[in-house]
């Protein structure tokens, strides 16, 4: 929940969003400042963990 900024009572929707606006904040294609890249990236895989961990609902049930 951390990664996506939303607390453990996000609905699907919710998290879908704050899903999507992170991938267009932090991926790495996106960036153009090269000594952000690589944090950017490491972001972006944390974003992208997260958001395949609480989009599936059994696995959202299984680590709440």
């Amino acid at each position: 929940y951390k990664a996506l900024g939303l607390t453990s009572e996000a609905t699907a929707a919710e998290i879908r969003s704050a899903y999507k606006k992170l991938m267009l904040k932090c991926h790495p294609d996106k960036v153009h400042d090269e000594s952000q890249k690589e944090e950017k990236a490491q972001q972006y895989q944390k974003v992208m963990e997260a958001y395949e961990l609480l989009s599936d609902p059994k696995k959202k049930r299984k680590y709440d």
